[in-house]
């Protein structure tokens, strides 16, 4: 401290701010660690983003339907299996066509549940005898009595269903 008068007045230190242009030995393990981190933490965030993704229907699944494509695939599902039906009534008009589409995944019942219950809010839901639940639509452009939908079955498996006019001509 310099004193001036009666009061002492404290001097200023200066303090290099320099960085050197060539890491320390010490610095090397932390920078190592925070690439590293930087890394996996990348790595962490993709994985999540390819799970939020809704699949694409494509191939022989989009193929063997005409609407029930509206339906958006929960994230990483695989096309399996695939079977047609014909349901028939009383008249001519009760005639119906249907197609169901199963897949497979790596989510759970909850999980695939839960997304559908987000993407098809205005869905009619039921719960099916053996647990599953049913997602059941509308389609848009669809004739009066055509339904569209999923049934959620088991942990990673589910499949996409539609009961068109028989009448209907496959595009």
């Amino acid at each position: 401290m310099v004193s001036t008068s009666s009061r002492m007045v404290p001097q200023k230190r200066i303090v290099s701010t320099t960085v050197p242009s060539q890491p320390t030995a010490a610095a090397l393990p932390l920078r190592r660690s925070l690439i590293t981190t930087g890394l996996a933490f990348m790595i962490a965030v993709a994985g999540c983003s390819s799970k939020t993704e809704e699949a694409k229907w494509s191939g022989d699944a989009k193929d063997l339907v005409t609407l029930a494509t509206q339906i958006p695939l929960y994230p990483g599902a695989r096309a399996e299996d695939a079977m047609g039906s014909d349901l028939y009534g009383d008249t001519k008009d009760a005639h119906m066509k249907g197609m169901a589409v199963w897949f497979t995944t790596e989510g759970t019942f909850d999980e695939i549940a839960s997304w559908y219950d987000e993407r098809l809010a205005g869905a009619g839901v039921e719960e099916l005898d053996d647990g599953a639940l049913q997602y059941t639509v509308s389609p848009e452009g669809g004739l009066p009595g055509e339904t569209i939908g999923v049934v959620v079955e088991e942990d990673g498996r589910f499949r996409v269903f539609e009961r068109l006019k028989a009448n209907r001509s496959r595009t």
